[in-house]
C-alpha cells in the first residue's frame, strides 16, 4: 500500500480540502431557488425549447441529427422537472397514501406518455406531414408550459419542512 493509498483512508484529510475556501467564499455561495420554483422554471424551460424546435422542423430546417440534438438537450433538462414532480405530488397527501399516490401517478404518466403518445406519434407519422409531427410537439410543449404554470400557481413547497407538516397524517386526526 503505496502513499496515495494512505491518504484516501485518512478522514481528516477530507475535513482539510472542505474548509480550505476562504471564509468570505464559503458565506456567499447562491442561494438554491424553492423546490417548487425549480420545478416550475424546468418544466416552462422544456416547454419553450420544444415549443423553439417546431418552426424548424416543420419547415424541414431541421434534420434527424438537429432534432436528436435538441431533444436531447430539451429531455435532459425535462428530466429533472419531471422527477421533481413526482416527489411533489407524494407530498401532498397524508403519509397512509403517499406510497399510493406515487403509484397512481406513476402508472397514469406511464399509460399516457407510454402507450397514447406512440400511438398519437404513430397517427401522426403516417400522414407523412412534417407539419403534422410538429403539431404533436406543439402539444407537448403546451402540455409542459401547462405543468410549469400549475406548479408555480398551486404547487406545494415543501423543502426544509417535516412531511407531517405538509399534509397531517390520517390518523391524527
Amino acid at each position: 500500500m503505496g502513499a496515495s493509498a494512505s491518504f484516501l483512508k485518512t478522514p481528516r484529510t477530507f475535513k482539510i480540502v472542505a474548509t480550505a475556501a476562504p471564509p468570505k467564499m464559503r458565506t456567499t455561495m447562491p442561494s438554491v431557488p424553492p423546490t417548487r420554483t425549480r420545478t416550475a422554471n424546468l418544466y416552462g424551460l422544456s416547454g419553450l425549447l420544444l415549443a423553439a424546435t417546431l418552426f424548424p422542423f416543420a419547415h424541414g430546417i431541421f434534420g434527424s441529427r438537429g432534432l436528436g440534438i435538441s431533444f436531447a438537450i430539451i429531455f435532459f433538462i425535462a428530466s429533472s422537472a419531471a422527477s421533481a414532480a413526482y416527489l411533489t405530488v407524494s407530498e401532498i397527501f397524508p403519509l397512509e397514501l403517499r406510497a399510493f399516490a406515487i403509484a397512481i401517478f406513476y402508472s397514469l404518466g406511464t399509460l399516457i406518455g407510454g402507450v397514447g403518445a406512440p400511438i398519437l406519434f404513430g397517427f401522426l407519422i403516417a400522414t407523412n406531414s412534417r407539419l403534422n409531427v410538429a403539431l404533436g410537439y406543439g402539444l407537448g410543449s403546451a402540455l409542459m408550459l401547462a405543468g410549469a404554470i400549475c406548479e408555480k400557481l398551486i404547487g406545494v413547497e415543501a423543502a426544509g419542512k417535516s412531511l407531517e407538516s405538509i399534509s397531517k397524517p390520517l390518523q391524527s386526526a
